[in-house]
């Protein structure tokens, strides 16, 4: 507790002194990314009922990119011009802190006091930048880099076009191990801590030691996978944009089951336990029973589902191209809630400190709290 509150302070006090930079100090206890943990299992620990209204929304000059991360009571995204922001939670207001020569989609994770950031293509694609004073801590070129980085304890792992899946230390940027796999990977890596599982678009799900990147498994997929994989007890499911879902065992890789659905997986599926969680090119939303893949209930919209989907108690937060965001019962698929914005939407919303976050094509962020 003193420790947050002696980082809150000095965070205010640079703030005040400082009128060309943002200074940000993060307290490693409270952050959150996509993915929420590195399972990918899209599960917030806060419950966030609605409807909800529109707090704050925050203009950019660019799109931001396809992950938000929260800290503290700050907002760290990255957006298509290469940019990083920073955002108030409360007033909805903040300032670029990073510019990067290139215009390139980036994004970020927040660990300790540095900001770990990702460019999608170009030259020394992963760096880590001090939050105290903005200096350049370390960067690589860890290639062109397609999904999130996946951070495990002191380690942080990237999967690349160049079919490469890397693992470096956060504090200096060593190189620990990589790995060449048969394809590009595809999607954002997961781990169950001991595991990481990787796709590639070879038609190909890994596993690999998170210790020292050895391959464990691999198996054949019946698409190509895009989305990503998500683990939940010693199963592990990845989607493909043929429609093509199945479900793996961590330890030895056998298939449990797989099935067909309507429209592409495009975006990485949630769960709670019980269901997997996803939406579809088709404009479908599923809930399939994560034991036999067979449906529990389908819902439809009139548009084609962008983001993944976030759960939230009994509720499942998702965005859509059609430029809405909605809410559904997790039990019944029953929709709860909507609302339009200004661009589509292929961000995965957040829920932080009683806060829903979410950004859109239409070059902004909104935050959205329970009706008053």
């Amino acid at each position: 507790m003193k420790r947050s509150k002696l980082y809150i302070a000095i965070f205010c006090l640079l703030l005040l002194a400082c009128s060309r930079k943002v200074a940000f100090v993060h307290n490693s206890g409270s952050r959150l990314s996509w993915g929420i943990r590195p399972e990918r299992n899209g599960q917030s620990s806060e419950i966030l009922t609605p409807p909800l209204e529109q707090q704050w929304m925050y203009r950019l000059n660019s799109s931001p990119g396809q992950s938000l991360v929260a800290a503290d009571s700050i907002i760290a995204f990255g957006s298509k011009d290469g940019k990083i922001h920073l955002v108030d939670m409360t007033s909805g207001k903040g300032r670029q802190i990073l510019k990067d020569r290139e215009k390139i989609e980036t994004t970020c994770v927040l660990t300790d006091s540095l900001l770990i950031i990702v460019k999608r293509i170009g030259y020394n694609s992963l760096r880590a930048v001090s939050l105290l004073d903005q200096s350049n801590r370390w960067s690589v070129n860890a290639g062109s880099i397609e999904g999130e980085p996946l951070v495990l304890y002191d380690k942080i792992v990237v999967g690349s076009d160049e079919s490469n899946v890397r693992c470096f230390e956060i504090q200096t940027g060593k190189s620990i191990w990589k790995r060449k796999l048969s394809g590009r990977v595809r999607g954002s890596l997961a781990s169950d801590k001991e595991m990481i599982y990787a796709v590639t678009d070879d038609h190909r799900i890994w596993s690999l030691s998170a210790l020292t990147g050895e391959k464990i498994w691999q198996k054949d997929l019946d698409g190509t996978p895009i989305s990503g994989a998500v683990i939940s007890g010693k199963t592990v499911f990845t989607g493909c944009t043929n429609g093509w879902i199945g479900a793996f065992q961590t330890p030895d890789g056998q298939m449990l089951w797989e099935t067909q659905v309507e429209g592409g997986i495009f975006s990485t599926p949630a769960t709670e336990g019980t269901a997997l969680y996803f939406g579809t090119s088709q404009g479908k939303l599923y809930a399939l029973n994560m034991q036999n893949g067979k449906t529990i209930w389908q819902s439809s919209i009139s548009g084609v589902f962008g983001s993944s989907p976030l759960l939230s108690g009994t509720t499942l937060y998702i965005g859509a191209l059609n430029k809405q965001i909605l809410a559904f019962n997790c039990q019944s698929g029953e929709e709860l809630w909507k609302a339009e914005l200004r661009g589509r939407i292929r961000t995965t919303p957040v829920i932080w400190k009683g806060m829903l976050i979410i950004g859109t094509e239409g070059r902004s962020v909104y935050g959205f709290v329970p009706e008053s």
